[in-house]
């Protein structure tokens, strides 16, 4: 995922087709970033876009596939974290 907007902080984040049927609007989720290690920032999801596109983050996965299709899911992070915008995070959205 991605940290964009100013006023408020959302985070893009790419939802694989596998996790398609899991993600729903109003899930908690949570962001974490080797630039704050040991802390992680709550959000909730807003938007999950009813398209399939394709990835734009990148993994240091090397099973990843980056021709794979995802749908972007849009997190609004709770309160005013510290983080800067374009900063790479890792997301973990709440799926039960």
């Amino acid at each position: 995922g991605l940290i964009g907007d100013l006023h408020e902080l959302f985070v893009r984040a790419d939802v694989s087709k596998l996790d398609l049927s899991r993600v729903r609007v109003g899930a908690r989720a949570l962001i974490s970033t080797d630039a704050f290690p040991g802390q992680s920032f709550p959000g909730k999801v807003v938007r999950v876009s009813g398209i399939m596109g394709k990835r734009h983050a990148i993994s240091n996965d090397p099973a990843d596939r980056r021709d794979d299709k995802t749908l972007a899911a849009l997190i609004e992070l709770d309160g005013h974290p510290p983080l800067p915008i374009g900063l790479r995070v890792d997301v973990r959205i709440a799926t039960h």
